[in-house]
């Protein structure tokens, strides 16, 4: 049961950094007794699982860095060419290679 748990609440962060990057709301919180009054949800097996709010940790944060600027123009140009930001592509490549380790 624990590592059910604790897949749900690996999968419900998941679910609300995926819902932050696309800016999308949050929805309503509601508690335990309305969702199990729902019929969509009959017979469903319930659990609590406590997750942290990430919603102020995804806030943007300006920083400065030192890189050297051949490859800021190669970051610029393969930004360009995906339709992102510098500041996205930069946080989309930290992401990808944190999340391989």
């Amino acid at each position: 049961m624990e590592e059910v748990l604790n897949s749900a609440r690996e999968a419900i962060t998941l679910h609300m950094e995926g819902m932050i990057e696309e800016g999308m709301e949050f929805p309503e919180i509601r508690s335990i007794e309305e969702h199990m009054a729902n019929p969509e949800f009959a017979g469903w097996i319930w659990a609590v699982v406590d997750v942290e709010d990430i919603r102020e940790t995804y806030q943007p944060i300006r920083v400065n860095i030192t890189i050297p600027k051949y490859l800021l123009n190669r970051i610029d140009v393969h930004a360009a060419d995906r339709h992102m930001t510098r500041s996205g592509l930069l946080a989309d490549a930290a992401r990808r290679m944190l999340e391989s380790v």
